[in-house]
């Protein structure tokens, strides 16, 4: 954290790619790390991490933190999610893949009105999800004081 360009670097915390925090320059492959915790919070409902304070938040996702599964998830969309995140920023693929994925998602489940291997993951996924929102209390979780959701220096973390 103490590269020059780091001083330089604003962020949400929980959304900042670990190559990020050691230094490097951002790059559209962190940008699509963020991209994976989008996903994640589509899938949870609550703020990813919000039971942790910044600065040990910073060491976790260096360490390897990733979100933990969501019950119910689909299978095609859990394995999207964990290339986005993955510590190697080579490894993550590209906007294009992305798009072309999530594209070829739409015109399967939209466009085509019969069941299907991936339109079944994602309708038990809707019940799962539904289920859980009946089921749940959603005051129970509560942010961690130091667990901030807005823009800032990253260099004025604490």
């Amino acid at each position: 954290m103490c590269n020059s360009l780091f001083n330089f670097c604003y962020g949400v915390i929980p959304f900042v790619a670990p190559e990020i925090f050691n230094g490097n320059t951002p790059t559209k492959e962190s940008d699509i790390c963020s991209f994976g915790i989008v996903m994640w919070m589509l899938l949870a409902g609550v703020r990813p991490y919000c039971d942790r304070p910044n600065k040990q938040l910073i060491q976790e996702i260096c360490l390897g933190l990733r979100p933990s599964v969501v019950n119910g998830t689909p299978p095609v969309f859990f394995s999207l999610m964990i290339q986005c995140l993955d510590a190697n920023p080579s490894n993550r693929p590209t906007a294009s893949q992305l798009n072309e994925c999530l594209g070829n998602w739409v015109i399967a489940i939209c466009n085509n009105p019969d069941p299907s291997d991936l339109s079944n993951q994602f309708d038990a996924a809707e019940e799962t999800k539904f289920s859980n929102l009946e089921n749940s209390n959603f005051n129970t979780f509560s942010n961690h004081s130091k667990a901030i959701y807005f823009s800032r220096p990253l260099w004025l973390i604490d």
